[in-house]
């Protein structure tokens, strides 16, 4: 929110150096507001890359804590049990994924 202010009044700043005739510090204010812009952008963008850091730690630690857990079974149970459980684990592997996508995309700097 500190950013979305500080660039309305920015805004507002260079409205009225337009309405006096001071084109240079309008455009000095116009500038400022779009380096405020870019660097709000970065801002969410960082912290949606944290977000997702840390839905990814959690999805691969459940995955790691499956797997470790149906390889305690006695091997036929173990082969029954990965095999019922194979549906779970894929929905959590293709999570995974998508989240690991999702980071790649917010990390180019020319997505935000």
């Amino acid at each position: 929110m500190a950013f979305e202010q500080e660039i309305l009044e920015l805004t507002n700043l260079a409205l009225v150096f337009l309405k006096e005739g001071k084109k240079e510090e309008a455009a000095a204010k116009i500038d400022e507001a779009l380096l405020k812009c870019s660097r709000a952008s970065y801002e969410a963008a960082k912290e949606a890359i944290f977000e997702l850091n840390r839905q990814l730690a959690k999805q691969k630690r459940i995955l790691r804590e499956i797997r470790k857990r149906i390889e305690t079974f006695p091997e036929p149970l173990c082969f029954d049990i990965a095999h019922l459980l194979n549906p779970l684990l894929k929905n959590i592997e293709n999570e995974i994924a998508n989240l690991t996508a999702k980071k790649r995309r917010l990390s180019r700097p020319e997505q935000r």
